[in-house]
């Protein structure tokens, strides 16, 4: 028991070594916003209707309610604060490397075996994604009761038992309850009757197991209909199946030779049949290579039969990745590195038990060879724990990410588009322009690039360009809003108001709820055509009844048209949807003054005041309120 008290403690020495720096990353904007840092359902901490929702919400195309409920746990113990979200990461790593040792322990009775299959899953750096990325809380939840579920299965084999089989089956379903990652488990439990555990009588075990696969099932339904339901399905007629072969083949391959050499990782690497991703085809030569690659180890393992570990870690390898590996084409990336989380287990298998049996064989001839095994051993974990350190540090906040992926992946037009999103957000024009020129000229037919670009360069004075880009976005999709509504607003800036105005109802005719809507309206208030403005401001707020700024222009052009009233609850109800809009408080408090409501105008003065305290005109108008209350005060 010390032996194994002392391996644990080391383990999660290990872990912490290399992602304690993740206390003090940011959130990044890739999937953590809806899964965090804008889900306002999980912003409230743990509530009953936050536990309610978790069970029914299928938001962004997944049911995994045990991680919405992690989310909000962090939330009610850290805030917002990132490094608490970060530090449950690493906390639920280190506790699956625990349980990858113990499982491994318990199932076979060898140490060090296991506790070199749990140092590598513990540190290698194809691992760092899911554990530095807040979002794939998913995957290290689900990993932990997945690896539970094993444990509990060993148990059960051992003793039996009714409640033993219940518990193995509650716990596979809280795994699918983190992530449906898992839903080939009960072909890993079968692989673990044929070694270690040596369980006879192979058609009873599929029989005991057949309420896991009724489990699985429901899961994987369920899953599915979700995806297709929110658009992430990819349809044949976009991605035919043979191309999806030829990626999974190629992919079966890649994640071996990432973990042999684990170098030029990324959280993104585009698919090579999916045109937008920015990928190249698959060459003849790669899809031959792979695949027989991989029918050459099938042979070895197969012919190897008195080491049976080698066909139930191949087995693991290939079966588990069966959910992720393109067959049913979720997203546009051709891997990811977060895949492997559990699928290498079976290859760190693999390499531990083969490792120690051609030890053990050469032991006769080299008596020394045991220590130098080891030093080996340690060599690479040393090796392994350097490289996931560095790895990790690319996490720590998003521009940092996407200029990572785009260097290990040169061409990579949607983390290049992602980069030029954080330089514009950031200001940097400039540098927000260059990365769309060079993410566009590596997919010249995305839309959401292109329109990027388009309203860059419209931003920039860049109008001719600008133009140029909307007017073939239009050529293509002439109905699109987006597009419609950048080329009006760029017309309406070179005053060609005719044209703007046909392109802003152009938009509103696809898009009813659109920003065109709003854009709309203040063209027409700019040319007094005040009826047909408050007709655009009350047919957009149908749609965007929460917007601040429609309710704001809407109570500034009924004060122009002689209705103080219903500018008066329109001012107010936009500074109670954006208690920081400076506009709106100015705009309430002259109101307020006209009316002689004295008081309460200087309380939305100083509060515009207080948001931009370079605004001179509301600074005047408050002192005007300001003597025009003490004026009254003072009089008999």
């Amino acid at each position: 028991m010390r032996r194994e008290l002392a391996i644990s403690i080391a383990l999660g020495a290990a872990v912490l070594a290399v992602y304690a720096q993740t206390f003090g990353f940011d959130f990044v904007t890739w999937d953590d916003p809806e899964h965090v840092t804008r889900n306002t359902m999980v912003l409230r901490g743990l509530t009953l209707e936050g536990v309610a929702w978790a069970f029914r919400a299928g938001e962004i195309g997944n049911w995994h309610p045990l991680t919405w409920l992690s989310h909000m746990l962090d939330v009610e113990l850290f805030g917002a604060n990132a490094g608490g979200h970060h530090a449950t990461n690493v906390a639920l790593h280190i506790l699956n490397s625990l349980l990858v040792f113990g499982v491994l322990r318990s199932a076979t009775g060898a140490v060090w075996r296991s506790a070199l299959v749990s140092a590598l899953f513990a540190l290698h750096p194809l691992h760092v994604e899911s554990v530095a990325w807040v979002s794939e809380r998913r995957d290290v939840l689900s990993t932990a009761f997945g690896l539970l579920t094993i444990g509990a299965y060993v148990g059960y084999a051992r003793r039996g038992g009714a409640g033993r089989s219940l518990g193995v089956t509650l716990l596979f379903g809280l795994s699918l309850m983190a992530k449906p990652m898992l839903v080939t488990l009960p072909f890993l439990l079968l692989l673990l009757d044929y070694w270690p555990l040596q369980r006879s009588r192979p058609g009873r075990r599929v029989l005991e197991k057949l309420p896991l696969f009724a489990v699985a099932l429901a899961c994987s339904v369920t899953a599915f209909a979700l995806q297709q339901r929110a658009g992430a399905v990819m349809t044949q007629a976009l991605l035919p199946f043979a191309q999806r072969i030829a990626n999974a083949v190629v992919a079966y391959a890649s994640y071996p030779l990432k973990l042999v050499w684990p170098t030029r990782l990324a959280m993104f690497y585009p698919h090579p049949y999916i045109p937008d991703s920015g990928g190249v085809a698959l060459a003849s030569w790669q899809i031959a290579v792979s695949a027989l690659f991989l029918l050459a180890v099938t042979a070895l393992v197969f012919r190897a039969r008195e080491r049976r570990y080698l066909a139930v870690g191949w087995f693991w390898y290939l079966g588990s990745l069966v959910p992720v590996i393109g067959l049913v084409q979720i997203g546009s990336q051709a891997y990811a590195d977060r895949y492997s989380y559990v699928p290498a287990i079976g290859l760190f298998l693999m390499l531990a038990w083969g490792l120690a049996d051609l030890a053990s064989d050469l032991r006769a001839r080299l008596p020394r060879v045991d220590a130098f095994a080891t030093g080996i051993a340690i060599a690479v974990l040393l090796a392994l724990g350097a490289g996931a350190w560095r790895q990790t540090r690319t996490w720590r906040d998003s521009l940092t990410l996407f200029e990572h992926a785009v260097a290990a992946v040169p061409r990579n037009p949607t983390m290049r588009y992602n980069v030029a999103n954080h330089y514009r957000d950031e200001g940097r024009l400039e540098d927000a322009i260059r990365e769309y020129e060079r993410a566009l000229a590596e997919t010249p037919n995305s839309f959401k690039i292109r329109i990027n670009l388009a309203n860059a360069l419209r931003s920039q004075g860049k109008l001719a360009e600008a133009t140029s880009h909307y007017r073939t976005l239009l050529e293509r999709e002439p109905d699109d809003p987006m597009a419609n509504n950048g080329l009006a607003t760029l017309l309406r800036a070179q005053g060609r108001l005719d044209e703007a105005e046909l392109h802003y109802r152009l938009a509103l005719e696809s898009a009813p709820g659109d920003i065109a809507g709003y854009n709309l309206g203040n063209l027409l208030r700019s040319q007094a055509r005040l009826a047909e403005a408050l007709a655009i401001y009350r047919a957009s707020l149908r749609y965007r009844p929460r917007d601040p700024k429609l309710h704001n222009n809407l109570a500034a052009t009924l004060e122009d048209t002689g209705d103080p009233d219903g500018a008066l609850r329109h001012y107010r109800i936009a500074v109670e949807l954006a208690p920081d809009y400076a506009i709106a408080h100015g705009n309430l408090a002259a109101l307020l003054q006209r009316r002689g409501e004295l008081t309460a105008s200087i309380e939305h003065y100083q509060r515009a005041l207080e948001l931009t305290p370079e605004n001179a005109q509301a600074r005047r108008n408050l002192e005007q309120a300001q003597a025009s209350r003490a004026a009254t005060e003072a009089s008999p």
